[in-house]
């Protein structure tokens, strides 16, 4: 067998079907001036920022009027300025479940289910609402706060900058279809997303400013809190009255699918897209649509140049992988926070590796691909990376396992060194790893040091 090149594609090889493939914690990076024209790297490891201690994380917005922040933990409301300063102002009648909050620059609102809730900077206090289901989610879009009644199909504006004022007569309904409203998002235009249809809002400026944009309907609804906006458009994970479900992006007014029939027919196994959330995150220049299944405990991340990966966390009692911790992003002091079910806030920090405390484990899965149906054997097979530059206290390892029957099951780890600091030029290889006719590759490491892949081999 000629020398043949690993294929590093999450997303499936697209002339096999059922092919195994997979990164974790590991996204891609192209360029023409790397080697091979791409680059695998490691995700970026987190430090904590501040502990708020009253519960988890529900929600949290930037204030720019004071140059801090508005987080919620548990039922506590806190501002959180520069370096981590909290500061209690208020408290919420409910402990859990999702808040939603939005901020117009000198106020902030905040939907938890329960009631509205406003913070100027100095008072905090309920809202009245104009409607009698209480709401779940506030944006501020184009001079207005808007919100929903939810299991109806209206929704209601504040007055023009003003959170406190909400006219009972201010409101429409999102006639195009008659399916509920389930989420409201801001982009260019204003969109209402329904059980299986999105429709968009211009403002007009007339005396109920928003009205409907007949040419901006999408015949897909949206499946839990999955809307995000990242590079001048939103994401959202959706499905249409006839089935199906994935990822889609508003391409002007056109649905486009960014998720592929592998995922997709993946995430058609979970019960729980109704309570999945996603979160935008730019990182290095990079933005992320980071969307969270709770219950199934997994967390798929979009580089929206370079594809998909999945985002984790190692849980040493039974060697699994878990969802990412995050229950919301913000970016506040120059820097990428995310909140947690503990009450805690983190930041991304690309100077570790390390999740915390705990070792961030990065892997990845590969396939032989051939176009023969003959048993095929591997002499060797090798990982070309970045090596040499690690801390000279440690010798890393890198741990190999091999599948002969398709991924369905794998064989012992086969562990090697990456040599002493300085080794520069050293690879990863394994030889005689035996026959098979269809052989899957798992790579994984867990040491604290930054993986760069280039590629790798076989023959």
């Amino acid at each position: 067998m000629q020398a043949q090149k690993l294929i590093f594609n999450p997303e499936g090889h697209p002339a096999i079907q059922g092919a195994s493939q997979t990164a974790i914690n590991m996204y891609r990076i192209a360029s023409p001036l790397m080697k091979n024209e791409q680059m695998w790297s490691d995700t970026p490891g987190w430090t904590k920022y501040a502990s708020l201690g009253k519960g988890e994380i529900r929600g949290g917005s930037r204030f720019s009027k004071y140059g801090n922040s508005v987080i919620v933990s548990g039922n506590a409301v806190f501002t959180v300025g520069m370096g981590g300063a909290l500061a209690q102002v208020g408290s919420l009648d409910t402990e859990v479940g999702h808040v939603s909050v939005a901020e117009n620059g000198i106020e902030v609102m905040l939907a938890d289910g329960n009631a509205m809730w406003r913070y100027d900077g100095t008072s905090f206090a309920k809202v009245t609402m104009p409607f009698t289901n209480p709401p779940t989610r506030v944006i501020f879009h184009e001079g207005f706060f808007i919100s929903f009644e939810p299991d109806t199909g209206n929704f209601y504006i504040s007055d023009s900058f003003d959170g406190l004022t909400w006219n009972a007569l201010q409101f429409a309904n999102a006639q195009e279809k008659p399916d509920l409203l389930k989420e409201i998002a801001s982009d260019r235009v204003l969109w209402l997303f329904g059980e299986s249809t999105a429709q968009a809002y211009d403002n007009t400026g007339a005396t109920f400013p928003f009205t409907p944009n007949y040419q901006g309907r999408m015949l897909y609804g949206i499946r839990g809190r999955t809307q995000a906006q990242l590079g001048n458009t939103t994401y959202f994970l959706g499905t249409s009255a006839n089935g199906g479900i994935g990822v889609w992006r508003s391409k002007g007014y056109v649905p486009e699918p960014v998720s592929t029939p592998g995922f997709e027919t993946l995430w058609s196994s979970f019960d729980d897209l109704d309570e999945a959330y996603a979160m935008a995150v730019s990182y290095e220049r990079r933005e992320w649509y980071v969307i969270t299944f709770p219950r199934t405990r997994r967390t798929f991340v979009l580089d929206i140049e370079t594809g998909w990966f999945e985002w984790t966390v190692f849980d040493t009692s039974d060697s699994s992988f878990d969802r990412h911790p995050a229950t919301m992003f913000i970016y506040f002091d120059d820097k990428n926070i995310f909140g947690d079910r503990n009450g805690d806030l983190w930041y991304l920090d690309g100077t570790t590796t390390k999740q915390g405390d705990a070792l961030q484990v990065r892997e990845f899965t590969t396939q032989v691909f051939h176009d023969t149906n003959e048993r095929i054997g591997i002499a060797r097979l090798w990982i070309d990376m970045q090596v040499g530059d690690h801390d000279p206290t440690v010798t890393p390892n890198i741990m190999l396992q091999v599948s002969r029957d398709g991924g369905k099951s794998f064989g012992n780890w086969l562990q090697r060194d990456l040599g002493e600091a300085g080794e520069y030029e050293r690879r990863a290889w394994w030889a005689r790893l035996g026959s098979g006719f269809n052989m899957v590759f798992k790579v994984r490491v867990m040491d604290d040091y930054r993986w760069r892949v280039f590629g790798g081999g076989l023959e």
